[in-house]
């Protein structure tokens, strides 16, 4: 799960567009759901400098979430690689961020272009672990397509020994593909899965999905990626087509993120009614990530 936003709020303030401040209960919440792999390297979680960044380490310290990387308190910090124990295996989890949209010290967050790091830490990780899953944020915003930075990158972390890569960052889906590594083993990337718990607009920011894949160790090491997959999901909110075409955005109500299989009764209380179907939005999500994947409502 990526938190895209510092949750540093109930000590420094809540904040809207352009410098975001949640509060603690979005982390809290977060673990609630489920959510214990957690990324925090994107573009908005320096919105409030060292602080919010600390506060929001601190909250998730005391959730114990299995694995979590992106956002540092120290370069000690940064230079440590999240790994656990999962069903007898050990998993590496890393994070990095294209883009940060306030400045910070450098161990502050994991950039992707700082090279030198993210080759110290791949190498740690492969050093360390039987299996490395990296979360990165990067992409252009909106884009159903990845772009060749993306593609240039991916292959680079796979070369490095990255077994999944998952994006966040365009707020909408991308596709997914398998990678060649040069020793012919192969790596799979989603280039974005989209937005989760939001209130954006527009029908290709409201569906998303939630990405599976399967991870083998065979006892002599070899790790093999196997059947990835995709759950097909929908943010609602409550808003008619007339609030929407009048941006009567402060009436969107009742926020609750569904499978997208179980969102026809939803779907007749939100502004897209008329347009969306559970059906065209399952095929919308089955078309834009390609035949690499199998969708499983």
């Amino acid at each position: 799960c990526d938190q895209e936003v510092p949750s540093a709020g109930d000590e420094m303030g809540l904040s809207f567009f352009p410098r975001f401040n949640a509060p603690s209960s979005l982390t809290t919440g977060m673990a609630a759901a489920g959510c214990d792999t957690i990324n925090l390297a994107n573009n908005h979680l320096a919105d409030w400098g060292q602080q919010g960044i600390d506060i929001t380490r601190a909250q998730w310290d005391a959730l114990q979430p299995t694995l979590i990387a992106g956002a540092n308190r120290s370069p000690e910090e940064q230079q440590t690689v999240s790994i656990a124990e999962v069903s007898g295996v050990r998993v590496a989890f890393l994070a990095f961020t294209q883009l940060s949209n306030e400045a910070h010290a450098d161990f502050a967050l994991n950039r992707l272009g700082d090279t030198a790091l993210v080759e110290s830490l791949m190498a740690q990780a492969v050093e360390q672990s039987d299996v490395q899953i990296v979360s990165v944020h990067w992409g252009t915003e909106y884009s159903l397509e990845e772009d060749p930075a993306q593609v240039e990158q991916g292959q680079w972390l796979a070369d490095l020994g990255a077994d999944v890569i998952v994006g966040t960052g365009p707020h909408v889906l991308q596709p997914a593909s398998w990678i060649t590594r040069a020793d012919g083993t192969q790596a799979f990337v989603y280039y974005s899965v989209g937005n989760f718990l939001s209130t954006q607009i527009e029908i290709p920011r409201i569906l998303a999905a939630i990405a599976q894949i399967d991870v083998v160790v065979d006892p002599d090491g070899t790790v093999t990626v196997q059947d990835p997959r995709a759950i097909p999901i929908y943010m609602h909110y409550d808003l008619t087509p007339q609030q929407l075409a009048a941006n009567q955005l402060i009436e969107r109500t009742n926020l609750q993120v569904y499978p997208l299989v179980d969102a026809a009764e939803p779907l007749t209380r939100s502004a897209w009614r008329n347009e969306l179907t559970v059906e065209s939005g399952i095929q919308f999500v089955t078309d834009v990530l390609g035949p690499d994947v199998r969708i499983t409502p």
